[in-house]
């Protein structure tokens, strides 16, 4: 049944939707309303945001949070538009996607007037309600890999470390750079999967619970690229170590025209406006962060300002290989902060990097990993406290240290509880 529009209302069955105008829903957002919109239609997040109740979003609060005022349709269509008919582990005798409408349905408010000639997104004839077919299943490999040159990684491994003292912080800072690359190409495979419950039951289903790491096929259906890749979090990260390697230091004017190669549009990246209707796309995915830091270069901003206010898991990754050269140094801090700002500048992540960085300074000098949590706990609690940036970073630590002694799969499970909440870091 379609929608139509009278006297400032728009009726789409049973149910009437007030017509708004950008600027009146700007001001009830100022006022205190929980709104986004999405392809022009109204949603009210306070119930969706509530720890538990027939709302409850599995993403968790925070990734809700950070929509209030925003129009998050390209976030709400790389995540819940058109899927696959899947059976909902949370609504007996519906699909997944029948749920989130249902949802949508209950916490619809209005549409804005720009909303013409479609059915807002309550109702069912809505495009993102067309269910997806199958997708083919993804099997390609990296051909470079060591694997597929049939080369023994022991002896590679062997030599790189001739020399090194084990237990040394030198031979540490080396594991943590190779960790740090080696699991983000592990887990590039099932990347972004965010409701986490139908995560762990498609792991159990394929026999992968313990060990999910390279996952053939891939269960990443945001894009595709060959198994053994990094994602952009490991591209990064990488990047962060040419620099080091090639410079000494940090050196944030080399990193940003490093970045700026390695993500631009002329790179295997590929256009900054990517189609993301159809997912997965084929090729590597540049999350918002490096999108907006590249926005900022061409519009002429350049090192210190050129960062995105953008706080997600970037400040962690471009972390490692910094902590590595730097680890003892009294400037290691600064120079992690300098290169989280190249492409965030933003407070929070800066504050994240830099608690990050103090944690895994004291692991590779030697202190075992509890006892350096609670170190950077102690250090960092009495630094401007008053600041919100710093206080979440504090609040997050001390969770973290509450599962410090359970194993990783169970802290993973504990921390997220089946919802995505990390250092409020969407």
């Amino acid at each position: 049944m379609t929608a139509v529009t009278h006297m400032g209302v728009q009726r789409v069955h049973d149910k009437e939707l007030r017509i708004f105008s950008k600027a009146e829903f700007e001001a009830r957002v100022r006022n205190g309303a929980k709104w986004t919109v999405i392809d022009h239609t109204i949603v009210d997040l306070e119930e969706l945001m509530a720890l538990d109740g027939p709302c409850v979003h599995k993403g968790g609060v925070e990734v809700l949070r950070i929509g209030i005022g925003e129009d998050t349709t390209s976030m709400f269509t790389g995540v819940h538009a058109n899927l696959q008919n899947i059976a909902s582990l949370h609504c007996n005798g519906s699909s997944v996607i029948e749920h989130i409408r249902a949802k949508i349905a209950s916490n619809v408010v209005g549409v804005l007037d720009t909303l013409q000639g479609q059915p807002p997104l309550c109702c069912p004839e809505h495009r993102f309600w067309t269910e997806s077919p199958p997708k083919p299943m993804y099997n390609d490999e990296v051909p470079s890999s060591l694997k597929a040159q049939e080369i023994d990684a022991s002896i590679l491994i062997a030599a790189a470390v001739e020399g090194l003292t084990p237990g040394s912080v030198k031979w540490r800072a080396f594991w943590a750079v190779l960790g740090s690359l080696v699991a983000d190409a592990a887990a590039q495979p099932t990347h972004w999967n965010y409701k986490i419950s139908y995560f762990h039951d498609e792991l159990r289903k394929r026999g992968h619970w313990e060990a999910p790491e390279f996952m053939k096929p891939s269960m990443n259906d945001f894009y595709k690229v060959p198994i053994g890749s990094y994602s952009c979090y490991g591209d990064q990260s990488f990047v962060v170590l040419e620099s080091l390697l090639a410079r000494q230091k940090v050196d944030p004017l080399d990193i940003k025209n490093r970045f700026v190669k390695k993500f631009g549009s002329h790179g295997e990246y590929g256009p900054l406006d990517q189609q993301r209707e159809l997912l997965p796309i084929s090729g590597p995915w540049r999350h918002g962060s490096l999108t907006q830091f590249l926005n900022n270069v061409a519009r002429g901003c350049d090192w210190p300002h050129c960062g995105s206010d953008d706080s997600s898991a970037d400040c962690f990754v471009k972390a490692v290989p910094v902590v590595a050269l730097y680890a003892g140094s009294s400037d290691l801090l600064d120079r992690v902060e300098e290169v989280v700002a190249v492409t965030q500048n933003n407070p929070l992540a800066i504050s994240a990097g830099r608690a990050f960085a103090r944690i895994l300074e004291a692991i590779l000098l030697g202190t075992a990993p509890s006892s350096a949590v609670a170190e950077a706990i102690q250090a960092f609690g009495t630094q401007q406290p008053s600041l919100e940036e710093w206080e979440k970073t504090v609040g997050s630590m001390r969770r973290a240290a509450e599962l410090s002694q359970l194993n990783m799969s169970e802290a993973a499970g504990a921390s997220s509880g089946g919802r995505f909440e990390v250092w409020n870091i969407a």
